[in-house]
């Protein structure tokens, strides 16, 4: 064991910044006026240990000595007879207590002029046991060593000669002086934070409340170190409980509602391409799609239902950061340094955020866009504004995502998609009507070929069915997907497109070709992409002027719901008839209104109350599996 007594009178602690874990918040009563809030923050040790080694390694090693980038030489000299080598420190729990492990090679002789006499090495680890605390004052978290012991690299207590001790002493145990990282800093950021989301009607208790937080005890978990924290919370910052009410959004509310979601969906694009550089696995990136994915049939669905509900933007952040949240601690830990302390800032405010919104509506928080770019910012330093809510396709996007295909990628122009502003997506993301525009060049001579002007039927659904066909067939030779006969995608291909177009791709508008659009101004083409749902992933322009790309992507987000949604949850119901009718059915009540369709409609089905959208399909699909394209003559040219 270290005599450990000179070295702590020698005034040794540590500081720390660390990234403020919000897990849950209890409001306990005081008095009249106001009400103690218990923040609990947790510092994960892998996040602690990437910290610790950045700032371990910062000191001023000689230069060419440092043997590999978690190692730092404290001592050097004699032409290395005495040498000392570590590694960055490493903080686990062990038996409820905080252990810091650091591994240690040195190298002890005596030299006599030219020569070293009697050179020993020895490589161990030095394990020190401490205590976590929190300095109210400067929000610096130090660690209070309470004993050590020096171990064989098998784990065995080691014996060492009096000059090892004084070189581990002198150095090892000094250098950890060095460590001092302000959690000062993310702190404020935490504060300020969340200033933009808290009631803005009584900005001085806002400030009492922020600037009256204080740290509390550190407890040693498993996981990491938790610190119990408490901050007031007047009355005055609640509100009484809203009594539901089903009132229509007026054209302002509704305006002001998608303005701020898509405020919302820029941001959490933004926050998914932060992570393009992480070596994702496949489960991770379907996880981000699916909750992208979510999040924007939600709010498509909210656009048909125009009634003032809850705060959708809220509750998505919510959902959004409960889950995701571990997958971005796991990844961005391993992220460069300098964005380490902007992450752990995001970190804490996104779980206070959550942990706020335990307390309920009555706390009245609104995530603005204001706020969202704080996060933004967090994320991405150089983040003047949040990216634009625009039509252009994100490649970085889509294949972090997983949806980069042949056929599909599309060419796009040199310009950032990270827009400062979000007026341009006003016009070409309209509730109202399709704005005025006009096709690209190149695909210009091709329209005439996809319009049907009631002659002709016949070659007309001749070379449209090829076209979906051919792209139905490109889609399945790519797919994952134990499809049992390609005819079957085939004609899922063809039931889908008949019922949301009617085989149409465009339309004559004023005398003008016009590409087809649904009633609620949201998909366009021959299969109805939804462009909402689907935007920064596909090429929107093509969407509305290609044809043929438009079948190929229906088909792309049709595979895509059967290998990552329709076929999972068959597999946990493997002794049940899936038939080809029921999958069909499946795929397409997702396809209309996303993946949280595929239980909905499960569930409709055993208790027989299909939607009309369902039963239409079948009847769609019924037709196309019976060879009787003809019928199409009844939407196309009314008999």
């Amino acid at each position: 064991m270290i005599n450990l007594k000179n070295w702590m009178s020698r005034g040794w602690l540590c500081s720390l910044t660390t990234s403020f874990v919000l897990l849950s918040v209890t409001a306990v009563a005081s008095h009249a006026e106001e009400q103690r809030i218990s923040l609990p923050m947790t510092l994960e040790y892998n996040l602690l240990n990437a910290l610790v080694l950045d700032t371990f390694l910062g000191g001023g090693a000689p230069a060419g000595v440092n043997e590999a980038r978690t190692h730092k030489t404290l001592f050097y000299e004699q032409d290395g007879c005495q040498a000392v080598v570590v590694t960055a420190p490493r903080f686990r729990e062990q038996a409820g207590e905080l252990l810091t492990e650091i591994q240690v090679h040195l190298r002890y002789g005596r030299s006599m002029g030219s020569y070293c006499v009697l050179p020993v090495t020895f490589n161990g680890t030095l394990v020190l046991k401490q205590i976590p605390v929190v300095r109210s004052e400067d929000w610096s978290l130090r660690f209070i060593p309470t004993g050590s012991e020096i171990q064989n690299l098998d784990g065995q207590p080691a014996r060492l000669a009096s000059l090892a001790w004084g070189l581990i002493e002198n150095h090892v145990l000094q250098s950890m002086t060095d460590i001092s990282i302000n959690l000062a800093i993310p702190k404020d950021e935490l504060q300020t934070f969340l200033t933009l989301v808290l009631p803005d009607d009584h900005p001085q208790e806002i400030l009492e409340m922020l600037q009256g937080m204080q740290p509390g005890e550190v407890q040693v978990l498993a996981h990491g170190l938790k610190l119990e924290n408490t901050m007031a919370a007047f009355d005055a910052l609640y509100r009484p409980e809203p009594e539901p009410h089903g009132s229509f959004f007026s054209v302002e509310e509704l305006e002001a509602f998608i303005a701020e979601w898509e405020a919302w969906d820029a941001f959490l694009v933004h926050m998914i391409t932060v992570m393009a550089g992480q070596p994702l696995s496949e489960e991770e990136q379907w996880l981000l799609l699916d909750m992208l994915l979510r999040m924007r049939h939600e709010f498509s669905a909210r656009l048909d239902d125009p009634v003032m509900h809850d705060d959708l933007v809220r509750s998505q952040f919510v959902e959004v950061w409960t889950t995701l949240g571990p997958l971005f601690r796991g990844h961005l830990m391993n992220a460069k340094s300098e964005s380490l302390l902007g992450y752990f800032a995001f970190f804490s405010a996104s779980d206070a955020l959550l942990a706020l919104n335990g307390l309920g509506s009555a706390l009245d928080l609104v995530i603005s866009r204001d706020g969202l770019l704080r996060l933004a910012r967090l994320l991405d330093e150089g983040a003047e504004d949040l990216p634009g809510y625009g039509p252009e396709m994100i490649p970085e996007l889509q294949r972090l995502l997983g949806l980069e295909r042949q056929d599909s990628s599309a060419r796009t122009s040199p310009r950032s998609w990270i827009i400062q502003t979000l007026e341009l997506a006003a016009g070409f993301f309209s509730t109202s009507s399709a704005r005025a525009e006009s096709p690209p060049a190149e695909l210009r001579d091709n329209l005439e070929h996809w319009l049907f002007r009631g002659k002709d039927l016949e070659g007309y659904m001749a070379r449209v069915t090829r076209v979906l066909n051919k792209k139905a067939n490109s889609v399945i030779a790519e797919s994952k997907a134990p499809f049992a006969h390609q005819d079957y995608f085939q004609d899922l291909v063809l039931a889908t497109a008949w019922l949301e177009s009617c085989f149409r791709q465009f339309r004559l508008s004023g005398g003008e070709i016009m590409y087809l659009r649904s009633s609620n101004n949201t998909s366009v083409g021959i299969m109805q992409i939804n462009e909402r749902v689907w935007r920064g992933l596909y090429d929107q322009t093509r969407l509305r002027w290609d044809p043929a790309y438009n079948s190929r992507v229906g088909a792309e987000i049709l595979d895509l719901y059967y290998t990552k949604y329709a076929q999972p949850r068959m597999s946990r119901e493997a002794g049940k008839d899936w038939d080809p009718d029921l999958q069909a059915a499946m795929l397409y009540a997702m396809y209309n209104g996303g993946p949280s369709q595929l239980e909905r409609f499960l569930t409709r089905k055993s208790e027989n109350s299909l939607h009309r959208s369902d039963r239409l399909f079948r009847e769609k699909w019924d037709w196309v599996r019976q060879g009787e394209l003809d019928k199409i003559s009844i939407c196309l040219i009314g008999r």
